[in-house]
């Protein structure tokens, strides 16, 4: 039972890719198409039982509704005031709403979110699970994180503006998006990521450091997204801009992780007994 998430997780995970590759890398592979809806949800459940199984339920969980409850006051925010992200709307393509935000687009934000910060922190430690959680180490992680997520949102966001999903009032001088949209974005995921951070203070946690292939599923997920980006033939230029908004990050941490997964320190830094206020105090 207790690899029940992680196969659900991986499951997840697979989904995902195959639905990216069927909507986009279409000139190589015929596949059937799936719908954003069910992409969305997919990747946000590997997501969240990732971090359910490494960081515990109740932290798991708290990481989940914390980034479903900030991004959606700030997207409510946004678009009614046009203040966080500059002037847009959602259209009707996305399904419901609660007030002026569909209903996907806050477990949307986690499904990128959580990847993000575990590519972030493979950067920065060599670790495939955040261990600093003294206040500069935390900011410093958060600030990391919020640029790789955004590059992600440099990638997508002509796209799926282009497709009709949300529309800019005004435009904008970045394929017709605002600048001030990744400036709304640094400013959102930083605010996640140093809640994040002071959950992991809060509860404690002891993180076990785990060198298995499930650790590495989010750089995994990171990355494919990459991949698939760069290989979409109706993406123009963003193709060329994922390869090194994105690649870059996951290039980072894909070095890292096969750098250091080997390393006598390494060994050391990831036993299970080791607290992570004792690690960070020690750095």
């Amino acid at each position: 039972m207790r690899y029940t998430p992680r196969f659900i997780a991986t499951f997840g995970l697979a989904v995902y890719v195959y639905a990216e590759l069927a909507a986009h890398v279409y000139p190589f592979v015929l596949l059937p198409h799936l719908g954003i809806p069910l992409r969305i949800m997919a990747l946000t459940l590997f997501a969240v039982l990732h971090a359910a199984t490494n960081f515990g339920w109740r932290a798991g969980l708290l990481m989940f509704f914390a980034t479903t409850l900030m991004t959606w006051s700030f997207e409510q925010i946004g678009v009614v005031t046009g203040a966080v992200y500059g002037a847009y709307h959602y259209s009707g393509m996305l399904g419901p709403k609660i007030g002026a935000v569909p209903l996907l687009i806050p477990p949307a934000w986690f499904m990128m979110i959580y990847p993000s910060y575990l590519v972030a922190s493979l950067i920065l430690d060599g670790q495939a699970l955040p261990q600093r959680t003294d206040l500069k180490g935390l900011c410093t992680r958060a600030v990391v994180a919020a640029m790789v997520m955004t590059a992600w949102d440099v990638v997508i966001d002509p796209g799926m503006a282009r497709a009709g999903y949300w529309l800019w009032e005004h435009g904008g001088s970045y394929f017709g998006v605002p600048r001030q949209n990744f400036a709304g974005w640094l400013i959102t995921t930083f605010v996640v990521y140093v809640v994040f951070g002071l959950l992991q203070r809060w509860l404690k946690l002891t993180l076990r450091q785990p060198r298995d292939w499930f650790a590495f599923l989010p750089t995994l997920a990171y990355a494919a997204v990459t991949l698939v980006q760069v290989a979409n033939q109706e993406a123009g230029a963003s193709s060329v801009i994922a390869f090194f908004a994105m690649g870059f990050p996951a290039l980072l941490a894909i070095v890292r992780w096969s750098r250091d997964s080997t390393s006598p320190e390494q060994q050391t830094r990831s036993t299970p007994s080791l607290k992570l206020g004792v690690i960070g105090a020690s750095r």
